[in-house]
């Protein structure tokens, strides 16, 4: 489909996760034969953040491997799993001589899995596009991405007025297609020999980029303590006058009987830690 409307795109794989890469030989060749760039996703797609430095080179080097086998090169460009990582990842990362890729546009298409919620990930699509997203994350795996979104993607960018074009994230970088493998057993750093400079204004995109990203999620982390915020204080509210309809229905009574309030006031708070915890 990307070939027939002439696009371009980076696809970053694992060794291990929906399948394993050691059968997909054949359709890894198909996308270096169509243009498009391969890139790392880690060997069984972990959470960075959440493993050791020696684990994190451990997938990396696994998924390496298994490519050199596969293409005869191992890629200099990786995104991480869930965009996740820490310092200590990073300074592997760094040491390996990665490019590490997040996007600033976010389909959540892997949470939109039917043709019905399919579309939410085209307006997702739509609008960090209009608020000047660069790079796209699309999962290839799902049914509805390849059948349903990007084809809504393909005749939406090439609707009138666009101003941009699919392309690999390091056409988007300026990186030359020479630099983004490497065929020995050193690292890479993604713009041909070990200790080059980077081409010019490639590291000011990248920066930029990531700056971009950055802002991105202060703003979602934001915006999801608002809500919180809000739903706390509806709590708080509800607790109140659930006190107050109590406190009259048990004002009289002899003592004996003021269980119920107890009781309900114990279930009211529960409900109220409940409703606090931080959203997912």
């Amino acid at each position: 489909m990307l070939n027939e409307n002439k696009l371009k795109a980076t696809f970053f794989v694992n060794g291990q996760n929906f399948d394993s890469i050691t059968s997909r030989g054949d359709e890894l060749k198909q996308m270096l034969d169509g243009g498009h760039q391969i890139g790392s996703h880690t060997f069984s797609h972990p959470d960075l953040s959440k493993i050791s430095a020696d684990e994190v080179r451990t997938e990396m080097t696994k998924l390496d491997n298994e490519l050199a086998t596969l293409i005869g090169m191992k890629p200099t460009y990786m995104r991480p799993p869930f965009f996740s990582t820490d310092d200590e990842a990073l300074q592997v990362l760094g040491q390996m001589q990665y490019h590490v890729i997040n996007a600033d546009i976010d389909t959540k298409d892997f949470e939109k899995t039917t043709p019905e919620t399919n579309d939410e990930a085209f307006e997702n699509f739509k609008r960090e596009f209009g608020n000047g997203g660069t790079i796209s994350l699309m999962h290839d795996v799902h049914n509805t991405t390849v059948n349903q979104l990007i084809p809504n993607v393909i005749n939406f960018l090439n609707g009138p007025g666009k101003g941009k074009q699919s392309m690999t994230v390091g056409e988007c970088l300026g990186d030359a297609p020479a630099n983004w493998y490497r065929t020995g057993s050193g690292g890479g750093n993604g713009t041909g020999k070990a200790g080059e400079p980077a081409p010019d204004g490639q590291n000011s995109k990248m920066e930029k980029l990531k700056e971009n990203m950055q802002e991105k999620i202060q703003n979602q982390q934001e915006k999801s303590k608002g809500r919180l915020e809000a739903k706390i204080g509806q709590m708080e509210k509800f607790r109140e006058q659930v006190g107050e309809a109590l406190k009259g229905k048990t004002e009289g009574k002899p003592k004996g009987q003021s269980m119920g309030m107890e009781e309900s006031k114990g279930m009211e708070e529960s409900m109220a830690e409940s409703m606090s915890k931080p959203m997912a």
